[in-house]
């Protein structure tokens, strides 16, 4: 399914909820590949707008050496959203210290990716408010429309 329906949704959030439970490990990676529970909150805000689900949720992440990883965002959007979200989304690029706003295409699916200066940088709540406020102004249309 290219975009994101209500049941889809459901069950994606579903996924997440369990997946949120698995304990990530320490070391150099900082729990990379694992759910980061500093953007639980955010994921919940975010998944709680009408035609959005978080898919990959990565609040950024400091190392023991070397620079740190950015915080990045996979989002499965209503067709009219992900409409939107590809007219639009140059408005997002634009925000300083944002590396990158695109569409990924997949087979059966598109996604639309953010990645943004988060842990690593000090900013990750200034970032995510900027991304859920862009989000906000997309709209959803209802499916029925």
């Amino acid at each position: 399914m290219r975009y994101l329906s209500d049941e889809a949704k459901r069950a994606e959030l579903e996924r997440w909820r369990e997946q949120r439970l698995t304990p990530r490990p320490g070391g150099d990676l900082g729990g990379r590949g694992y759910p980061d529970p500093e953007i639980f909150t955010w994921t919940d805000r975010l998944n709680d707008i009408r035609g959005v689900c978080t898919l990959q949720s990565c609040s950024g992440h400091k190392r023991l050496t070397g620079p740190g990883w950015k915080g990045e965002l996979w989002f499965w959007l209503s067709e009219s959203m992900m409409k939107n979200w590809n007219t639009n989304a140059w408005r997002l690029a634009e925000v300083s210290g944002f590396e990158s706003v695109r569409t990924l295409h997949f087979p059966e699916l598109e996604v639309a990716d953010v990645i943004y200066p988060g842990l690593e940088s000090g900013r990750l709540n200034y970032s995510l408010t900027i991304v859920e406020g862009f989000l906000l102004t997309l709209g959803d249309k209802p499916s029925d429309e």
